[in-house]
């Protein structure tokens, strides 16, 4: 498994060799990375896995050029009960 801070860093490294990278936080008890990166927690990957939301508005671009971040979203109880 990889740290929490280590696939921000490491998708960061890789979109500098001039490759496409899209992280997404699947921590849905305790994920920060949209935190770290400086983008919202709206229309994530939970609402992704519950249909009320798509990869195409899920996906945010951070402040690093082709790196984007789907966040974890706002969480339902529903999905922490799984």
């Amino acid at each position: 498994m990889v740290k929490p801070l280590s696939a921000p860093t490491l998708a960061a490294v890789i979109s500098q060799t001039n490759k496409r990278v899209l992280l997404i936080d699947c921590d849905m008890r305790k994920g920060y990375t949209h935190e770290l990166l400086g983008t919202n927690n709206v229309n994530g990957l939970s609402e992704i896995l519950i249909g009320q939301g798509d990869i195409t508005t899920a996906a945010k671009p951070t402040s690093i050029a082709k790196f984007d971040l789907i966040p974890r979203g706002q969480v339902p109880q529903i999905l922490l009960n799984c």
